[in-house]
């Protein structure tokens, strides 16, 4: 498991800017339905669940940023859930957590008139004399709005008289969500078609970019990527490619999600990103198929997933698009396609068209064939990449 970094805080707070609190106890996923000024929002919902509170209802500022660290999963000993923001003062100020200079991922306290913490928020980034912030209950408008009703990205000069200081959570002693198949953007399946707007378009996007790579913003807004995303997807699924996400589509999507969870208690067999999956294939390329590379003959296996990542990348064994993503199993299967593999057959030559080189693969006997969308673990990459290496010494 990855090291949780003030990255991932900053990055999973930025998917809410825009949510707004509610007129009801109704519609809490959804970014903008339900609007209204009383305070029910997500984040008191899942706070209370968390803390076995009945908060929600109420002021909400501290409850979003709880809910970051709820969300990722971090222990209450080095990220403290509060709902009162002077609670969250006293409690970093005595860990010596408590800091006047602010850097990203620090949580921002406000003061009001007779010094009293009264909101709060995440520091995203420091640059030109000013901190900048996203912060639920609040708004665009300047300086602090303590109850404002929407998540916003603020900024302040650093020497904006009502800041009070800066918690800083102990990011580097925690490790990411061991579930990552879970989708922070509950659970509607209302349908997604262009023009559709809402959290259940992020729930969408997040499900698109889990099962099928698809590289999307998850900003709540169907546009032309989203649309194309889910009539790739169809396509793929052997559904009606209208590009609209309906009851077959989403059904579709929370399988091949719910198929990449992994099985295997064992924590070594993890999911492996893009850049680890090719970076092997590439050792494989450089000491089994010939310095494939141009350039790279005779230099030998690098010890730098850049390195490999780039010449892969030169090469059209990879579109270079998010490295960092998970790969699935049909892409894995396509780079190592693509690294000539399927041309020892002596009948079919590596495609840029996954299904193709899919079918090639399995064909070949490389690959099971089953699950195209789900993820690969390290534990089945190791065996698809013995099985082609056996065959490249057979066709030596």
């Amino acid at each position: 498991m990855s090291t949780v970094t003030a990255d991932d805080i900053i990055n999973l707070a930025r998917t809410y800017v825009g949510y707004l609190e509610k007129a009801s106890n109704s519609n809490l996923d959804d970014l903008s339905a339900n609007a209204g000024s009383n305070n029910w929002t997500r984040f008191g919902r899942d706070y209370d669940k968390y803390m076995n509170s009945g908060l929600n209802g109420q002021a909400w500022c501290a409850m979003f940023v709880a809910c970051m660290g709820i969300y990722l999963g971090l222990s209450d000993s080095n990220y403290y859930k509060f709902a009162y923001c002077p609670y969250g003062v006293t409690w970093y100020k005595n860990r010596g957590w408590f800091h006047t200079t602010p850097q990203a991922g620090d949580i921002i306290f406000f003061k009001d008139g007779s010094g009293v913490s009264c909101h709060t928020g995440i520091v995203t980034k420091v640059s030109g004399g000013h901190v900048h912030t996203i912060e639920g209950n609040t708004s665009s408008a300047s300086g602090v709005v303590a109850n404002g009703g929407a998540v916003a990205e603020k900024s302040y000069s650093l020497t904006y008289s009502r800041t009070m200081g800066y918690g800083r959570p102990n990011y580097g002693a925690e490790s990411m969500a061991t579930d990552t198949n879970a989708c922070p953007y509950g659970t509607s399946t209302a349908t997604v078609q262009s023009g559709s707007t809402g959290t259940h378009v992020k729930r969408c996007q997040w499900y698109l970019n889990r099962a099928n790579n698809a590289g999307l913003a998850i900003d709540g807004d169907c546009g032309s990527k989203t649309v194309s995303a889910i009539k790739g997807f169809q396509s793929i699924k052997g559904l009606s490619a209208d590009g609209i996400c309906g009851t077959n589509t989403w059904a579709a999507l929370e399988s091949a999600v719910a198929a990449m969870k992994n099985t295997d208690s064992n924590t070594e067999v993890e999911d492996m990103t893009e850049v680890q999956t090719r970076t092997i294939a590439k050792e494989i390329a450089d000491t089994q198929i010939k310095a494939y590379f141009s350039g790279l003959e005779g230099s030998g296996v690098s010890d730098y997933a850049k390195e490999y990542w780039s010449e892969a990348k030169a090469n059209s064994v990879t579109d270079g698009s998010i490295p960092q993503a998970y790969a699935t199993r049909e892409q894995v299967i396509t780079f190592l396609g693509r690294l000539g593999v399927l041309s020892l057959s002596g009948s079919r030559s590596a495609s840029g068209w996954a299904q193709e080189v899919w079918n090639d693969m399995t064909d070949e006997g490389i690959f099971d064939g089953t699950a195209p969308g789900a993820a690969i673990t390290r534990e089945q990459t190791a065996a698809v990449l013995k099985r082609m290496a056996d065959k490249l010494d057979r066709a030596d």
